[in-house]
């Protein structure tokens, strides 16, 4: 059996995926859209920020470490999130 043209196909279409994951990339990048992302993830409602990480616990969510004021870049606290399965 002639495997050399099954392997061609293969490499093309990983080759393909790779080409359209970086496509997909450079669109968000230029596009501006990855910034706005990443704000969204990196900023926390003011709701569920606390100061301490027993706080979120004691309201069953989970306390991940992380600026919750824009303008006091150095001021570390909890934002809680809830925890899938809670």
């Amino acid at each position: 059996m002639n495997k050399k043209g099954v392997e061609l196909s293969i490499n093309v279409i990983v080759i393909t995926v790779i080409a359209l994951i970086i496509l997909v990339i450079l669109v968000f990048m230029t596009s501006g859209k990855l910034k706005s992302f990443i704000a969204g993830t990196d900023s926390c409602p003011p709701a569920n920020c606390k100061v301490t990480a027993d706080a979120c616990e004691s309201q069953g969510k989970a306390a991940i470490p992380m600026r919750c004021d824009v303008n006091k870049p150095k001021e570390q606290k909890f934002c809680c999130v809830s925890v899938a399965g809670k």
